[in-house]
């Protein structure tokens, strides 16, 4: 904003009735990514693989699937595997993986 309000964009500009209004778009389009690219720096951003999308053709569900899975995953880690609950972590896991990969076959 600093860059719009310091620079003077009306004295560039062609104030005659007949000219090009094309040569006045463009300058104030310069004008405008000029003081964009300066008040404005790009971000970036940590990739979050629940949050970003690698692909088109993951959707919201699948994200919330793949958290669902990892959380999952964890939990199997942290189960002692003699117990009975590692059976049900273990089944409902592979449950959800073969669910999630079917309408991508």
């Amino acid at each position: 904003m600093n860059e719009i309000k310091s620079g003077n964009i009306y004295d560039k500009l062609n104030k005659n009735p007949t000219a090009d209004s094309n040569c006045n778009y463009d300058i104030i389009y310069k004008e405008i990514t000029r003081a964009k690219t300066i008040d404005m720096p790009n971000k970036l951003v940590k990739f979050n693989r629940y949050k970003h999308k690698k692909s088109t053709w993951i959707t919201h569900g699948l994200l919330t699937s793949i958290r669902y899975r990892d959380k999952m995953y964890k939990q199997l880690k942290l189960t002692d595997p003699s117990s009975n609950n590692y059976e049900t972590i273990d089944d409902s896991m592979l449950k959800l993986m073969k669910s999630n990969q079917k309408p991508f076959q």
